[in-house]
């Protein structure tokens, strides 16, 4: 499968990111009932391997959850370009104007990620 090379490759050059490995010491530390301790890219073992070995079939669970969460009313997005707002406008609209809305209620979260249980760690 293509797309899981790609995602291995985004997961293999993310481990030198500084930013990215400030996320994952933050998120490791967090509320593990909030999305903010889930991991931000997978690679070839979260995802394949993971699947595998719950009996499940990877491309049909990724179809599931696009069918589920591809959503234009759970989505932003941001343009940002040196070109006129009219020409970003239409090239916009003409690349995901298909994308519906399916009524999706984006899920909310009334609490912090780190909250007082999770504060006073101290990581090595």
């Amino acid at each position: 499968m293509l797309i899981l090379n790609a995602v291995d490759s985004e997961h293999k050059g993310n481990l030198q990111s500084d930013p990215h490995r400030f996320y994952g010491l933050m998120s490791s530390i967090s509320n593990l009932k909030h999305p903010y301790s889930w991991f931000t890219t997978g690679n070839t073992e979260t995802l394949k391997g993971a699947a595998e070995k719950l009996g499940l079939d990877l491309r049909e669970e990724l179809i599931k959850f696009y069918h589920k969460y591809y959503s234009a009313d759970i989505m932003r997005l941001v343009v940002v370009g040196n070109h006129s707002l009219d020409v970003l406008s239409e090239w916009v609209t003409s690349k995901f104007s298909d994308v519906k809305s399916k009524g999706n209620t984006k899920p909310m979260f009334n609490f912090h990620p780190i909250g007082k249980a999770e504060l006073g760690k101290v990581i090595h």
